[in-house]
């Protein structure tokens, strides 16, 4: 070890195999994997959870590339303890709320070099090992990517230990590998290396979607396609397109029109396929709320108000991210769930149109019980108690908790009787119940959508009477229902 520098750094990281590495000098500083941790004058840690940063006392710092959802920060041991425990200033990761800290994802390192195929094919490229789960057609960041890069006119590529355990939907007993999966990994010496640049050079499309939609977060995807000369098929943030593709130009997923399943084949189509009619998936639709606020906004002059039920950590699939974005809009967003509240707030801490209110939406103002499968925060949070089952959980890893509750009519009166334009719930089968109290309250939102993901039949058969009579229009996918004023689309 280089033992002229002022200061010791001892860095730590399985996944990129710090042990190997040699020591470096920075300034005063000495960045080495074999300083003992009781001689170091700080810690540094890559990626993977480690309780050295427990036991250190001294300056350190975490730096992680993974999602918000990873399970680094929600079932590892160690690293539940962490997020807990560190300071904000002990982390950096691409999503960091003190810019200071904010580092972003690793995309590439190097000269742009541009290696490319003799010959590129009028086909279609996606290389992806994580499909999301057993359970993926539950999260709509990947039920939205996969059904793109499943269809049979993409060349699917990724490793073979875990597609083979790929559940299909609707019949998710089956377990086998998709019907357009090619078999095997796609060359690659290294994640940025040229092998696996020449390699996608092949193809004049490449699916590149990340594996969430977050705030800054941007990996080598986007990079690789535009290096290997691809026309990027991708859905950027509106962070991630401010910071970093200014300027850039792809095919925005989200971007085309209702009917995503044709705008796929039209693409295709254009890139040389023959197209033949395939049933096996349900019909699936857009952010069908862009066009929902397109048509307000149209309609509409002045500010327009919107409430969010069940609005999570206001990150990943969020599909009101970008619309609280627009100057026009004020927003009521409703979390009953203490961690993804407190990310709401510093998410839209600088945007003070948005109001994040800690509550669940019950029958009626103060406590209610919510159910928890997991240790700590969740989506799949319900206030019905056996909602866990429609997840696989066991009712021994389901937590109880107790959480303040809002009523419709509270969250009314913060209109001050102003109209409400546009509602968006999802409450994990409370969306129904929580529709009526809205409806039952006088409130008839221009926009609304809600899940029907975990409604019964008897249920939907109301819910699309209620909407009948109410003078609704309404699109129903396998996860949502749109719904919007006939008076909207009318001249």
């Amino acid at each position: 070890m280089n033992t002229e520098a002022e200061y010791s750094c001892r860095i730590v990281s399985q996944q990129f195999k710090a042990d190997s590495w040699d020591d470096f000098r920075l300034d005063a500083i000495c960045y080495s994997p074999r300083v003992p941790l009781a001689k170091a004058d700080a810690l540094l840690v890559l990626y993977d959870p480690s309780d050295e940063l427990l036991r250190f006392d001294g300056p350190k710092l975490w730096f992680t590339v993974e999602p918000s959802w990873h399970a680094h920060f929600h079932s590892h041991p160690v690293g539940k303890r962490l997020v807990r425990e560190l300071d904000a200033s002990e982390r950096a990761f691409y999503a960091h709320p003190d810019a200071t800290y904010r580092i972003p994802h690793p995309t590439y390192s190097g000269s742009l070099s541009r290696p490319r195929a003799p010959l590129a094919r009028h086909a279609a490229v996606a290389t992806v090992n994580n499909f999301g789960g057993r359970l993926w057609f539950l999260k709509s960041h990947f039920r939205t990517r996969n059904q793109m890069i499943l269809d049979r006119r993409v060349e699917l590529f990724g490793q073979p230990d875990a597609w083979l355990n790929f559940r299909h939907f609707p019949k998710v007993w089956i377990r086998k590998v998709p019907n357009n999966y090619a078999g095997r990994a796609s060359p690659r010496d290294e994640m940025y290396g040229e092998r696996t640049i020449r390699f996608l050079s092949g193809y004049k499309v490449a699916v590149c979607l990340e594996n969430c939609t977050e705030p800054y977060y941007f990996t080598e995807k986007f990079v690789n396609a535009v290096r290997a000369g691809c026309i990027p098929v991708y859905h950027a943030h509106a962070t991630v397109r401010k910071r970093f593709l200014s300027g850039a130009r792809w095919i925005e997923e989200t971007k085309m029109p209702i009917n995503l399943r044709y705008q796929i084949g039209r693409l295709f189509r254009n890139c040389g396929y023959r197209l033949a009619r395939d049933y096996r998936w349900p019909e699936v639709h857009g952010n069908l709320l862009a066009l929902g606020f397109a048509l307000l906004r149209a309609k509409r002059k002045g500010t327009i108000h919107v409430f969010q039920i069940g609005a999570f950590d206001g990150h990943a699939c969020d599909p009101l991210v970008d619309i609280l974005q627009n100057e026009s809009v004020s927003a009521i967003l409703v979390e009953p769930q203490k961690i993804p509240y407190e990310r709401l707030v510093a998410l839209y801490a600088t945007t003070p149109s948005v109001c994040p209110i800690n509550a669940a939406v019950a029958e009626h103002n103060g406590v209610v019980k919510l159910y928890v499968p997991d240790s700590a925060a969740s989506p799949k949070a319900s206030l019905i108690v056996q909602h866990y089952r429609r997840f696989g959980s066991d009712a021994k890893d389901v937590r109880e908790i107790e959480v303040p509750s809002v009523s419709v009519g509270s969250l009314v009166k913060r209109l001050h009787g102003e109209g409400l334009h546009l509602l968006q719930v999802d409450t994990e089968g409370m969306d129904f119940q929580i529709l009526q109290w809205f409806f039952d309250a006088g409130v008839e939102p221009d926009v609304l959508n809600f899940e029907n993901l975990h409604l019964g039949r008897r249920e939907r058969l109301a819910y699309r009477e209620l909407l009948r009579g109410k003078g609704y229009w309404w699109i129903e996918t396998n996860q949502d229902t749109f719904a919007f004023k006939q008076s909207l689309a009318r001249p």
